[in-house]
């Protein structure tokens, strides 16, 4: 296992996955980068706000 780069403290991946692509075309993304984007936003936020609260 290996930590990701970038990743805090405790993240740990195994080095295979790693190497994975994406299972889906990337186009998708591309095509709906505003909708990725406020997805992103969301996940952010609902885990900056639910931090500490393990």
């Amino acid at each position: 296992m290996t930590s990701a780069p970038g990743a805090g403290h405790g993240v740990e991946l195994l080095e295979a996955k790693l190497e994975l692509r994406p299972s889906f075309p990337l186009r998708v993304v591309t095509k709906h980068s505003e909708e990725v984007c406020a997805v992103l936003e969301w996940f952010v936020h609902t885990a900056s706000t639910h931090r500490g609260g393990n």
